[in-house]
């Protein structure tokens, strides 16, 4: 009680537990008349959760469960449910004075949380073999967030799943017109039509509960992998503009260096990055996939590289030196990394944190 005689808000705490992990009860407990279920998991289901109401500007989803199967997977929702809080039932008799048992749980991301509760309620038709990246990764965030990651045992063997959606997300993400790293909804479902896809912030779209230091990670490894792509064409645009001597041979040197030249700047004044230059990398919004598909459509040319009937060896070496710079790029370890999923490192607490889920649960 405070000093006016009003209940504070209740709020679950073990000393080991994270920040994450503590639920508000006040959010969580709102009177609120019996709500309609959007999706039915238990058709005798007796607890209606209401989820979502903080993420999203449309109505929240209202979800019809089993208290007792969430309490079975969760010791988060077994205290929360079936222990000393306001939002529990003391006995069998308060769910006959009331009309229904509903629990507002309004920080959380109703897809997410769906996927999670399908799983707890052994809804295996509605279960895919595979997650899409977002999906996935906003279900491990619940599930850590009410300590049963375990229910990821068919789907998850490390952290390296999280790790690889991650590095997805790094691929598909792009700098929206307010200067903000964003994620086109569409990049993950092959059946939304682009019309109805809108871009999204990428810290609205991975929830609240995503570290921002991943987040982070995100916008620093999209501008380290933009700057491997093009790393190729800005050191030959370097070279050419300074009249660094490339082509092998003597009397079309100068002549073919500077028609590759041109032939570069052409290319790239055709294509959203205009000029092969650092600064350019820097100024880059799109993605990574649409920027490889861009630099692919470059076209170099110089006199050399056009092919005569003389200088054969010369013409091969001149091109040669193109190509091992165009493959240098291609073969960087970073982009190799990145195909791996190794760009996105989980810092040490984070790392640590979902180690010990892994253990608890029997996934280590």
């Amino acid at each position: 009680m405070d000093d006016n005689g009003r209940r504070r808000p209740v709020v679950i705490v073990d000393d080991d537990e994270p920040v994450a992990k503590r639920i508000r009860l006040d959010k969580a407990v709102m009177p609120t008349p019996t709500p309609t279920p959007t999706t039915i998991f238990d058709s005798k289901g007796d607890l209606h959760l209401v989820v979502g109401s903080d993420v999203r500007d449309r109505d929240p989803s209202t979800f019809l469960v089993c208290s007792k199967a969430l309490a079975r997977a969760s010791p988060v929702f077994e205290k929360m449910l079936f222990g000393p809080f306001a939002e529990s039932r003391s006995s069998p008799e308060s769910s006959k004075q009331e009309p229904a048992w509903v629990v507002h749980l309004p920080e959380d991301d109703p897809d997410h949380m769906e996927a999670v509760l399908n799983i707890l309620h052994f809804n295996f038709k509605e279960i895919p073999r595979r997650f899409t990246p977002p999906i996935f990764s906003g279900m491990i965030v619940i599930a850590d967030k009410y300590d049963c990651i375990g229910i990821f045992k068919l789907w998850l063997g490390s952290t390296r799943k999280f790790k690889a959606a991650m590095a997805v997300i790094v691929d598909q993400s792009f700098i929206s017109g307010d200067g903000r790293i964003s994620i086109m909804p569409k990049a993950w479902d092959e059946d939304e039509e682009a019309s109805d896809a809108e871009p999204q912030d990428l810290c609205k779209y991975l929830g609240d509960l995503v570290p921002t230091e991943i987040v982070d990670q995100i916008r620093d490894e999209r501008a380290k992998l933009i700057n491997a792509t093009m790393e190729p064409f800005i050191t030959l645009h370097d070279d050419l503009a300074n009249s660094r001597e490339r082509c092998p041979i003597p009397a079309h040197q100068e002549e073919c260096d500077k028609m590759l030249l041109g032939s570069l700047i052409r290319s790239f004044r055709k294509i959203v990055i205009e000029e092969a230059t650092r600064d350019a990398a820097r100024r880059y919004r799109g993605t990574i996939p649409d920027l490889q598909q861009s630099l692919d459509s470059v076209e170099l040319r110089g006199r050399s590289l056009l092919g005569t009937s003389h200088h054969n060896d010369f013409l091969r070496a001149c091109r040669l030196d193109v190509e091992k710079r165009l493959e240098k790029g291609q073969r960087s370890q970073l982009l190799e990394k990145a195909k791996k999923g190794d760009t996105i490192v989980l810092l040490p607490g984070q790392e640590e944190r979902l180690g010990r889920q892994a253990v608890k649960s029997g996934l280590q």
